[in-house]
């Protein structure tokens, strides 16, 4: 299982580079262009939708499903 982190901004918007908060937390930036309000949300849930996603395909390919 991978675990992600995103930091999404807004407007074009975006951090340089990724933020290591500390080992093993680090968040990698995400830009959205839109400028609404809900935008980076928008964009965090669908990286959580496709990391799903990457996630059941992985299970569904392992061997041992009934």
């Amino acid at each position: 299982m991978k675990i992600g982190r995103v930091a999404v901004l807004g407007g074009g918007a975006c951090l340089p580079t990724a933020v290591s908060v500390m080992e093993g937390l680090i968040y990698e930036p995400l830009s959205v262009s839109s400028p609404e309000p809900d935008a980076p949300l928008k964009a965090i849930l669908e990286q959580m939708r496709l990391m799903e996603e990457g996630l059941a395909r992985e299970l569904a390919n392992v061997g041992d499903t009934w």
